[in-house]
């Protein structure tokens, strides 16, 4: 009998409530914004930096997940869910700054681990032609979190109450806590510590409907790819691998730059500062931003394994560029009335939609795809400490350039930085769609 661990549903839902979790704690704090500068006297800055503390907490998940390859993903899960029920705790109980400061700091740790953690485990267990699609379903959880936030904002607007806006949340990883020990071992992981008998009963079981032929084939894969490589010594690989981990730096760099963190954050902000007055119509609209970052993403996991990583990363970076155009001319050129600030909203809109549906949709698929199993968690580390440093730059000083040089300035550099990420899409990122984990390292060993 088919252990619950071991099936498909379980897995999937076990790790969509966790993107749930990260993308509600990443959008929480957009509609908690007016009343925790309210409670605490913040000013614009000493907020963004508030916004930005969830990338700065994600740089310590990096230090921390250096020792993963060592102590194994189903420990390091433990960990994570850990994180994201103390920082909820700590921030929501603070009285002062500090505590805030702290609490979100330990919320972003948790946040940005999971996006490594689950994705690395996800795309060692998922068979070649699932793989960008169990990726995916993460990445769309992420965006229900985010809109389930919103919600849960707009619900509890009229009491202020910015504590619940973040406990409601709760509940999910507790659960999780008391579900972890259900997992599977990560075939890929086990051969990567040279243990290829319990790999291969690992892969049978998680693979126990597929037809026998394409589970030998996997299986073969799986051996082709083995090879017992301790943690510390994944730091000799990095010459070896010196083009994917510089394609990991460039892809997280460049999606951190397109800014898709800073404007959900900090998206109420923005469209009372582009003219809309209401708290609660500014919360209404971030509940639109964060539907469309939803829906679009739905949209991604349609097309990502029929018309490949690459065009839909090419559609969403050119469809976001030109919304932010068009929104840097509106603000320049019209005063920051109502129907500017809904004006703002439709661009806004029409950027985070493609936005969800490229860059976003797709990055942590291209990424557990283009660095090798030896290196992948360093890689991801390497990538992601690097990306969030300059995420966490960005973000804090996001509300403060705007402020400074003006709203235009802002939405004109935006579109400066996915017009650089579309030339390093066109001409130095690889097509990764429809092979095996083994087949891209080894194309790319080639090169």
């Amino acid at each position: 009998m088919k252990k619950i661990g071991n099936s498909p549903a379980f897995i999937i839902t076990y790790f969509a409530l966790g993107g749930i979790v990260g993308g509600y704690l990443l959008m929480a704090i957009a509609g908690a914004a007016p009343f925790l500068m309210k409670d605490f006297s913040l000013s614009a800055d000493q907020f963004s930096t508030l916004a930005g503390l969830i990338l700065l907490g994600g740089v310590i998940a990096k230090v921390v997940l250096l020792v993963s390859d060592h102590f194994g993903r189903k420990t390091m899960i433990y960990l994570n869910i850990l994180l994201f029920i103390v920082g909820i705790l700590i921030f929501t109980t603070a009285d002062s700054y500090t505590g805030l400061y702290i609490g979100r700091l330990i919320q972003g740790a948790g946040a940005i681990m999971s996006t490594v953690l689950f994705n690395v485990y996800l795309s060692e267990i998922a068979p070649s032609n699932k793989r960008g699609m169990m990726v995916l379903i993460f990445q769309l959880s992420w965006t229900a979190g985010m809109l389930i936030a919103s919600l849960v904002n707009l619900g509890l607007e009229q009491t202020g109450n910015w504590q619940l806006m973040f406990n409601s949340i709760l509940i999910i990883p507790i659960i999780m806590l008391f579900t972890t020990h259900l997992l599977p071992a990560s075939p890929r992981w086990l051969a990567l510590k040279g243990r290829m008998d319990e790999a291969n009963e690992s892969l049978k079981a998680l693979n126990s409907n597929m037809p026998k032929d394409e589970l030998q084939a996997e299986m073969d894969m799986l051996a082709a790819g083995s090879g017992k490589v301790d943690w510390s010594q994944s730091f000799k690989l990095l010459f070896k691998y010196k083009k994917a981990i510089f394609l990991a730096v460039a892809v997280y760099v460049l999606t951190q730059l397109s800014g898709i963190n800073a404007i959900m954050q900090t998206s109420v902000i923005l469209l009372k500062s582009c003219g809309i007055q209401s708290d609660f119509m500014a919360i209404f609209g971030t509940i639109l931003l964060a539907a469309i970052n939803f829906i679009m993403t739905i949209g991604t996991i349609i097309f990502v394994e029929r018309i490949g990583r690459k065009k839909i990363l090419k559609i969403g970076i050119t469809g976001f560029a030109v919304s932010m155009i068009a929104l840097a001319i509106i603000v320049a050129v019209l005063p920051a009335v109502a129907l500017t600030g809904w004006l703002a909203l439709v661009c806004m809109l029409s950027g985070v939609g493609f936005l969800a549906f490229g860059p976003t949709g797709v990055v942590y698929v291209i990424l557990v795809e283009v660095l090798p199993t030896p290196i992948r968690t360093l890689g991801f580390i390497i990538g992601g400490f690097i990306g969030l440093l300059v995420g966490t730059v960005f973000v804090s000083e996001f509300l403060v350039i705007g402020t400074t040089f003006g709203y235009p300035v802002l939405f004109g550099m935006l579109a400066f930085f996915a017009i650089v990420y579309l030339l390093f899409c066109i001409f130095l990122l690889p097509e990764t769609g429809g092979k095996s984990l083994e087949e891209i390292e080894s194309e790319m060993n080639k090169k």
